[in-house]
């Protein structure tokens, strides 16, 4: 059983991009953190109806349900059997659940040109990240492995996707934010007023911070080790994702390795941006996007942005510059640091 550690009185939001705005309340804050999905999971209630470890515990589980939904790599899971079944027919039967948030993300693959694609899980399979040496693969495996990534070829037919044999299905740039709209709705359908979810750095606030405030939110510089904040928004019932090199990477021979891939290439996404926050009232939208902007660079990524209505990005490059899309300062507060 994952550990949870219960926490009454002003949430404690653990990752440094992420800081809650305090408030007093008839009924005391309460919060949960615990280990899943391969992250620190955070959920703090501040307006809420009845028994808030209850609700608390309602969203763990429900975590722990789309975990053996979207997980790629937990065996049994899913995703894992469909891709097991892709290794060997190139087809295979998902869920109505499952196959929701596959047609969604083939959405977001068009509409970035491919810059994001969930069939990247075949050259995701051979890096690692996890470790401070990390592991670079061989030319040869990634020029065999890229062969396979091409979000065109996937056809979702019925309770069916098909695709060509040794597709690999990587869901981890999209499915936190798609939990995390699942969990916003769970809460809300329970009378929670006011509310702060937190996965891993993809936060969902459920109204504000009470009293009419709304919830502040930090974005961390990037590659500070301090914790150091590059801005500050205010924001009430929105999602904010951010995406950057900085959250998982290695170096070796002088040269940094990080997490995003380029889908044609196989390789680290070279680009001028380290940082691109994403705030919109979906945080699958948030998630998706955050990704395939970082990928585009910035003069693209600006442009697919102020394509959507109420859809609004903070972009950071390397030089520390900050760049917000059009209509930003209208829509939402921000204090840059």
């Amino acid at each position: 059983m994952k550990k949870r550690l219960y926490i009454n009185g002003a949430a404690i939001l653990l990752f440094a991009a992420i800081m809650a705005a305090c408030c007093s309340h008839e009924k005391k804050p309460v919060s949960v953190q615990t280990y899943m999905m391969g992250t620190i999971v955070e959920i703090s209630l501040y307006e809420y109806e009845g028994d808030g470890r209850k609700l608390l515990d309602g969203c763990i589980e429900l975590c722990a349900e789309y975990e053996k939904v979207f997980s790629r790599t937990m065996e049994g899971s899913e995703l894992y059997n469909l891709n097991a079944e892709m290794a060997k027919y190139g087809e295979g039967e998902v869920s109505d659940e499952l196959r929701a948030l596959i047609e969604s993300s083939l959405y977001y693959s068009r509409i970035s040109e491919g810059a994001f694609d969930i069939t990247i899980g075949s050259v995701t399979d051979l890096w690692d990240f996890s470790s401070a040496s990390g592991h670079i693969p061989e030319e040869a495996e990634i020029a065999e492995a890229i062969k396979l990534v091409s979000y065109e070829r996937v056809i979702v037919d019925g309770s069916k996707v098909k695709a060509p044999v040794g597709t690999v299905f990587d869901l981890g740039a999209v499915a936190k934010g798609y939990i995390g709209d699942r969990l916003k709705e769970y809460l809300v359908e329970k009378g929670v007023a006011g509310a702060i979810i937190n996965l891993g750095g993809n936060v969902l606030c459920i109204g504000g911070a009470g009293k009419g405030k709304p919830f502040t939110i930090g974005i961390k510089k990037p590659f500070e080790k301090n914790g150091e904040i590059s801005a500050f928004l205010k924001i009430k019932d929105l999602s904010a994702v951010t995406s950057g090199p900085y959250e998982r990477y290695f170096v070796k021979n002088d040269r940094l390795y990080h997490h995003i891939l380029d889908t044609k290439t196989g390789y680290p996404v070279e680009t001028e941006l380290q940082s691109v926050t994403i705030i919109s009232d979906k945080s699958e939208l948030c998630d998706a996007l955050s990704t395939a902007c970082f990928a585009m660079g910035l003069e693209k990524a600006k442009k697919l942005i102020e394509s959507f209505e109420d859809v609004y990005a903070v972009f950071i490059d390397d030089e520390g510059m900050i760049t917000l899309s059009e209509g930003f300062s209208e829509a939402i507060e921000i204090n840059v640091s």
